[in-house]
């Protein structure tokens, strides 16, 4: 007993070590904790017309679009330099991993103007408008300090984050601090310059819950619906119309009422009988017509060795 709780133990003991030791690891090269949550920091050195990319985190999603909120960061960013900066030189930018955000920007990340990186991120900020008080202590400092809610329901993607700095950015801000982080939500990071790094995990899920918040997914399911219709529908009238007009050929080849051929006549009378044959007839059961007598057949005996006497006798 002793040994099977020594056992015990120290299988709990392993597991808590692997998973603190597993929250605990980078990711990607990037610190997934520190405080609370994924952290993406650096310095950057500026330069006129170009652009940095910082990293990532995976967000999921709520699949109702009345509540779309999904994660929280913080964002940190000092300024390092002896002037501040210009309006409309510098700007921070969140793309999507989808075709029209960041497969847009990355194919012409290292090409592309910074108007035409910011016209395909759905969220970017100059950040002249945070204030950046700038210094020249070579310290790593943040003069400013702000919040954002992601908000996501459709789907479960990597989120790309990164500078953009326009031509017109001076040399008198040479560098910027910054900190990235995730203090929700998170469900994993990515480093720098990894421009595909396809990092969200694969979580299952409800397919109705999905489907309640997707009007497009009911309208599809409807037009499916009704294009798989159109051709059982004409299947079937094809084969009504074809059994319908079997029927009426039918009728139409039937003979009718006095178009009946003779030989078809069951019963038919026996007409022209003379004495000669008539013995014949009767040995074939075919009574002769009697157009007074209106009683049922009656047996008929045929005596061969009669002579001069009618050919029958009725019992």
């Amino acid at each position: 007993m002793a040994g099977v709780q020594i056992g015990v133990k120290f299988i709990r003991g392993f597991w808590f070590n692997v998973v603190v030791s597993t929250l605990a690891q980078k990711t990607n090269g990037a610190t997934w904790m520190k405080a609370s949550g994924p952290i993406l920091e650096g310095r950057i050195a500026l330069e006129p017309n170009r652009s940095w990319h910082i990293g990532g985190f995976c967000f999921g999603h709520t699949a109702d679009e009345t509540d779309r909120e999904v994660g929280f960061m913080t964002l940190k960013f000092g300024l390092h330099g002896s002037t501040p900066l210009d309006k409309g030189v510098l700007f921070f930018a969140a793309w999507g991993d989808h075709d029209l955000a960041w497969g847009d920007a990355k194919r012409k990340w290292h090409s592309s103007s910074c108007m035409d990186k910011l016209s395909s991120a759905p969220y970017h900020r100059d950040l002249h408008d945070f204030n950046l008080q700038p210094s020249l202590d070579s310290s790593v400092f943040y003069s400013y300090t702000v919040g954002a809610t992601v908000l996501q329901h459709m789907s479960t993607k990597d989120w790309h984050f990164g500078f953009v700095a326009c031509e017109d950015l001076t040399l008198g801000a040479n560098a910027l601090f910054y900190e990235v982080h995730s203090s929700q939500g998170a469900l994993s990071m990515f480093d720098a310059n990894d421009m595909d790094p396809k990092s969200c995990p694969i979580l299952p899920s409800e397919w109705l819950q999905e489907a309640q918040g997707h009007i497009s997914f009911w309208l599809m399911l409807l037009g499916c619906t009704c294009i798989g219709a159109v051709p059982c529908c004409a299947i079937s009238a094809c084969l009504l119309f074809r059994a319908r007009m079997g029927d009426t050929k039918k009728g139409q080849e039937l003979p009718q009422g006095h178009d009946l051929p003779l030989s078809t006549v069951v019963g038919q009378p026996v007409s022209g009988i003379e004495d000669g044959n008539a013995s014949h007839s009767w040995a074939q059961g075919v009574p002769p017509h009697d157009d007074k007598s209106h009683a049922s057949p009656q047996k008929v005996l045929v005596s061969p060795e009669s002579e001069g006497v009618s050919s029958y006798c009725k019992v």
